[in-house]
């Protein structure tokens, strides 16, 4: 159930969206339990079973069943920034105000209840953390009078690409409702990210063209420079075929030694750049921590690699080609 309410402790109030969720069936449809903490100063990552074993008591609490047999206040999730902002711990209660109006001696009031913060979620996403939290779903019911109604369903599947197809297939099944997926809540993201790429792309057509007018340049200089060895080769019987792959194969050295150690500099630099912590992204920018995330993909690296060999080798056309058609008399004439 998606609906916005409002949290508040002591003078602090805050807009929230209060999700219910079941506590039993939640960590095998998202992965809730590897975000949540016990603080809202994290550490760092926990190994993988205290993780588990973290996740299964907050949830555990969550859906405590004895909870008002033992006057237990129930539980709620607070996202890391909301916790933050509402300045409360683990063990703090929060106040949520629902909408929905109760009828007292005083008049129609705004229906409150208390709730104890007995976990922190953190994805590293600005956008959730600040906003979510979680409660039980049958809590959520009885706090904003929903009967057995929910006012929304999330539905995970196992490939992401289909989303879009299963937003439709399920709107079309359930008439009367919305359905959204990931990708167009996060549409202008994308459209951010393809026009990054583009630019990228770009940028790196012009370095390498840039790149190949230098083999060019340097190649025709070195042809003026060994214009009298190119003419006494050619007066000893060398064929032009044979001198143009003179300077092919210099060219391809040339573009051969760039390529190896730009890939090398290049994935050395991604290696740095994901494993220590050299540039400091602000916190919610990027999902998981403040480093640049670094993802090596193997298929750009060898079609970049390749693409820049083939244009290394082209470019060494002219340059061998003008060598081959050199007259052996003209560089001779004046010696």
């Amino acid at each position: 159930m998606f609906t916005n309410r409002l949290d508040y402790r002591q003078e602090k109030p805050k807009g929230a969206l209060l999700r219910g969720i079941d506590p039993q069936q939640e960590p095998s449809v998202t992965r809730i339990s590897s975000y949540l903490r016990e603080s809202i100063y994290s550490l760092g990552p926990l190994e993988e079973e205290e993780q588990r074993r973290l996740a299964d008591s907050i949830l555990g609490r969550l859906s405590h069943p004895k909870a008002r047999a033992e006057k237990i206040p129930d539980g709620i999730i607070l996202g890391a920034s909301l916790a933050q902002q509402l300045d409360v711990r683990i063990g703090d209660t929060v106040k949520v105000i629902s909408s929905e109006q109760r009828m007292t001696p005083i008049g129609d009031v705004p229906r409150v209840k208390k709730l104890e913060v007995i976990g922190i979620f953190e994805s590293g996403i600005s956008g959730y953390d600040e906003v979510l939290a979680f409660a039980d779903y049958r809590l959520v019911q009885k706090i904003f009078r929903m009967g057995k109604e929910v006012s929304g369903l999330g539905v995970s599947i196992r490939d992401p690409e289909a989303a879009s197809e299963m937003a439709s297939e399920l709107q079309q099944l359930a008439t009367g409702f919305l359905s959204s997926n990931w990708a167009d809540e996060n549409k202008s993201l994308f459209q951010v990210m393809k026009l990054e790429k583009i630019g990228l792309f770009l940028i790196l057509t012009l370095i390498i063209v840039v790149a190949a007018f230098n083999i060019i340049s340097s190649l025709i200089m070195l042809v003026a420079e060994k214009s009298k060895e190119i003419a006494i080769l050619k007066s000893l019987g060398a064929t032009d075929g044979s001198v143009r792959r003179i300077f092919v194969f210099q060219g391809v050295v040339i573009g051969l030694t760039g390529t190896v150690v730009g890939v090398i500099l290049g994935l050395a630099l991604c290696w740095v750049l994901g494993t220590f912590n050299i540039i400091d992204i602000p916190p919610g920018v990027y999902p998981g921590g403040n480093r640049i995330p670094v993802l090596i993909d193997w298929y750009d690296v060898g079609l970049t690699t390749i693409c820049s060999f083939l244009i290394c080798m082209l470019v060494t056309i002219y340059p061998s080609s003008k060598a081959a058609r050199m007259n052996p008399v003209d560089p001779l004439r004046y010696e």
